[in-house]
């Protein structure tokens, strides 16, 4: 259409990892990673289930409970699983990274609807100038349809009338 410019889209299709090996990567990868949140905040509960367990036994003066709860909280925050699942976690998210090429090509649910209201937005304008150029176009084809009523009806009108007619 004349006057309306194009207006490229933001592409929303969903990126097709190029390779089945790397499909299959990325799912292990976010496997391990959830595996590996889903560790370190059981650790993080135990944690605080033993802390306030050793908290409460010590306000009631109860050494002979406290000792044992101290102990094991002391133990499970020097045991190595926490370091293990740091690490797992740290491999997981740099493996995640990698798949996706970096930080930049992890698309996330704002980057969605941010391209997806620009898309909107874009049909809109587009919209919007198709049917500013369909009534320009209109304009000019009222007056000509109106002229050519008018023009049939002279016509009509300034002829002899036949009897036939």
């Amino acid at each position: 259409m004349p006057g309306v410019e194009r207006v490229d889209r933001p592409n929303l299709r969903i990126r097709a990892l190029p390779e089945p090996d790397c499909r299959g990567r990325a799912a292990h990868a976010h496997a391990d990673w959830v595996r590996a949140e889903h560790t370190a905040e059981i650790h993080r509960v135990r944690l605080d289930q033993l802390n306030a367990h050793a908290a409460q036994a010590e306000q009631r003066g109860d050494t002979a409970l406290f000792t044992p709860y101290a102990m094991r909280r002391d133990q499970l925050a020097e045991h190595t699983a926490v370091t293990e699942t740091r690490q797992q976690l740290d491999a997981a998210r740099i493996a995640l990274l990698d798949i996706a090429g970096g930080p930049e090509g992890i698309i996330t649910e704002r980057d969605i609807i941010a391209r997806r209201v620009t898309a909107q937005h874009a049909d809109i304008n587009v919209l919007n100038l198709a049917r500013a150029h369909a009534r320009e176009l209109d304009s000019p084809l009222a007056r000509v349809e109106a002229a050519a009523a008018c023009a049939a009806l002279r016509h009509r009108t300034s002829r002899p009338q036949r009897p036939d007619d």
